[in-house]
């Protein structure tokens, strides 16, 4: 694969950024809504307000943690073939893990996203070249939000042969959508020596 050298921003605007979320972190900080994770985080150094959930990251906690990650991973499809590799110089792109909103392409009305833009945008992921990583780019309205991550993973799965990116919602679709993975490959310590998905996760901060 052709390396592709891209800057899109200084050295400075780079210095800006990270100075900006270094602050976030330590001023305004991160809502977590769960204990363990609190208490770990309090362990390692941050400052939990309990009551609040919110934890404020002090930069040096955030630089080590960051020494101390990987820097080079792969993730894979279930085509063999098809592989998403990070710090490689390999230039990866990705589709959304889902929209609310979609314009409609008939109508040019703005609407509510629904199961068949999903199964589109996964066989459009999949046959693009140029995408690397495939998510189902529609949050659709028909499925009930406490378990559509599960629902997506699961069209995922059947509609690329590439690795994939999902959005979850909590930890309990968490254990599911990684059980439809380990399925896939044989087992956690398998899904553990082949990782096939980008996971979305927001905190509040």
């Amino acid at each position: 694969m052709a390396k592709i050298h891209v800057e899109v921003l200084s050295e400075k605007e780079i210095e800006a950024i990270h100075a900006g979320t270094m602050q976030i972190l330590r001023d305004t900080g991160v809502m977590v809504h769960h204990d363990e994770a609190l208490k770990l985080l309090r362990q390692a150094g941050a400052d939990v307000q309990q009551d609040t959930k919110i934890a404020k990251l002090p930069e040096k906690l955030v630089m080590s943690s960051i020494e101390k990650v990987g820097k080079k991973y792969v993730l894979y499809g279930r085509n063999p073939e098809r592989t998403a590799r990070f710090g490689y110089g390999d230039f990866v792109l990705m589709s959304s893990p889902g929209q609310y909103s979609w314009i409609d392409t008939d109508s040019g009305d703005r609407r509510p996203a629904n199961i068949g833009d999903t199964n589109e945008a996964i066989k459009l992921g999949d046959a693009l070249g140029n995408i690397t990583i495939v998510g189902s780019m529609a949050q659709p309205q028909e499925i009930s939000e406490a378990w559509r991550d599960v629902y997506l993973t699961g069209e995922l799965v059947k509609g690329t042969g590439k690795p994939t990116r999902c959005w979850i919602k909590n930890e309990k679709t968490a254990g599911y959508v990684l059980e439809i993975y380990r399925t896939i490959v044989g087992g956690a310590k398998a899904l553990r020596d082949r990782p096939m998905v980008e996971a979305f996760l927001e905190p509040i901060s």
